[in-house]
This record gives C-alpha cells, sequence and structure tokens, in this order.
C-alpha cells in the first residue's frame, strides 16, 4: 500500500479511538452504565470457554503419557489426584461460566433503562437511538482489545518468536481489511460479487486462522516447547482472530452509527 493509504488508515484508527473514548464517557460518566462490567465479563467468559476446552485435552495428555504433576502442586497432590482436580476445576468453571452469562444477559438489559433514564432526565445532547444502537459495540470494543492484550502478553511467555509473528500478522491483517473492508477505495470486484464487508471480515477471519495454524506449526517444529503449551497456543489464537473480527465490526459500526447522526444533523 501506498504512504497516502497508510496514513488513511493510521487516521481513520486515530479517528475510532477518540469515538470510542468518547462514548465510553458518556455512558461511564453521564449515564451511569456499567460498561467496564460488561467488557470484563465478555472478557473473562471467553477465557472461561478457553479454559473449559483447554483443560479436557490437558487431562488426556496426562493420561497418555508421563506428564508429570507441576512443581507447584507436587507436594499435595499425586497423578491420579491432580486430574481429578482438573476435572472438578473444569466443572467449576463451566458453571460459573453459565451462571456469568444469565448475570451478563440481565446487567445487558439493564443498560436500556439507565438510556431512559438519562435521556428523560432532558440529557438531549445525544438522541436516545444512538445511544442505544451504540452501547453494544462500545463494551464489546472494549472487551475485543482486553482479550488482544491479555492474549499476547500469555503468548509472549509462552513463545515469544510466536507472540512476535502473531502480533504482525494481526496488525497487517487488520490493516488489509480496514482498507479492503471498510473504506470508499475498496476494490470494485469485491461489489460485483456482492459480498459486504461483515462478510468479508468472516471470510478473512477463517484463512487468518487456517495462516495462523500453518504458522503456529513451523515455529512448533523449529523452536520446540511442551505440546500442552502449543495446543494452548492454538485456542488462544482462535480467541484472538474472534476478537480481530469483533474489533474490526464493532468499531466500524461506532463509526458508521456517528457518520449517520452527524449527516441527519448537517454536521
Amino acid at each position: 500500500m501506498k504512504i497516502r493509504k497508510i496514513r488513511y488508515l493510521f487516521q481513520s484508527g486515530i479517528a475510532k479511538f477518540s469515538l470510542l473514548r468518547s462514548f465510553f464517557t458518556i455512558y461511564r460518566i453521564e449515564v451511569s452504565a456499567n460498561i467496564l462490567l460488561l467488557s470484563f465479563l465478555q472478557f473473562t467468559s471467553r477465557y472461561m470457554r478457553l479454559a473449559v476446552m483447554f483443560i479436557p485435552i490437558k487431562i488426556f495428555l496426562l493420561l497418555a503419557s508421563d506428564f508429570l504433576v507441576p512443581d507447584l502442586l507436587s507436594g499435595l497432590l499425586d497423578k491420579r489426584g491432580y486430574i481429578v482436580f482438573l476435572l472438578s476445576f473444569t466443572v467449576f468453571i463451566y458453571i460459573v461460566n453459565i451462571v456469568q452469562q444469565i448475570f451478563f444477559s440481565r446487567l445487558e438489559k439493564k443498560q436500556d433503562t439507565l438510556i431512559e433514564v438519562y435521556v428523560n432526565k432532558g440529557n438531549d445532547n445525544l438522541p436516545k437511538k444512538l445511544l442505544f444502537k451504540n452501547i453494544k459495540p462500545t463494551y464489546k470494543l472494549i472487551s475485543d482489545l482486553m482479550t488482544i492484550s491479555c492474549t499476547l502478553v500469555l503468548f509472549y511467555f509462552i513463545s515469544p518468536y510466536y507472540a512476535y509473528t502473531f502480533l504482525f500478522s494481526m496488525v497487517l491483517y487488520s490493516m488489509v481489511i480496514e482498507y479492503v473492508a471498510f473504506t470508499d477505495n475498496r476494490y470494485a470486484f469485491l461489489d460485483k460479487l456482492g459480498v459486504d464487508p461483515k462478510q468479508i471480515v468472516e471470510i478473512s477471519s477463517s484463512l487468518l486462522y487456517l495462516f495462523l495454524l500453518v504458522m503456529l506449526f513451523f515455529v512448533y517444529t523449529y523452536i520446540p516447547f511442551p505440546i500442552h503449551n502449543a495446543i494452548l497456543l492454538l485456542f488462544g489464537s482462535r480467541i484472538v482472530v474472534a476478537a480481530v473480527k469483533g474489533y474490526l465490526i464493532s468499531a466500524n459500526k461506532l463509526l458508521e452509527n456517528d457518520k449517520r447522526y452527524n449527516n441527519l444533523n448537517g454536521q
């Protein structure tokens, strides 16, 4: 891409983060919405699902090999006790995740009431419709950024080489998809195919995951590390790809809603 295109993408990114900060401030301070809690619950739910997928595989690896109990627990548990502990922990996480989803659903509905109260008090800086439309993209966007950041830190401690290549891939992917799907400069053949921006993100994210799978294979081949860590990297890559996909969609939805509002008001 030319320098002009790259500059355009950076300006677009800055505009989206500025918009996110504005709406975050409005929802958290003026509306008193539970934006951070909603974001955190969605973030932790992803990691709970990751744990529920990963721990059973770790148990099977323990059963099928000579894996040792971690040093931290070796003085307390033998191999069988460690397996029972992991099974119990998996069940616990699963139950907590179900309870959290119920709580999240109720909390999400509560935000509508808070917006209604805010508007009824005579706060008409922004229309009620826009506040309703943007609250979900706002907390989803924050949750996606939390997921991406924390998972990259996790990757770094498992395999710095994979973390660096993964970060580079994510940045490059985001810039390319941003340009291809969400700018006025998108390629004409996509319109001829009848593919909308969301579909482009969906399709490309699947291809990205396949690319990361191949990349992980090469990293593991040349710089070996424990197999359970490789599986954790694979599952972690999956949730980050989903988070990047969510980030692209939510950020552009915020921008699109704001542009539509400004156009209607002649701003």
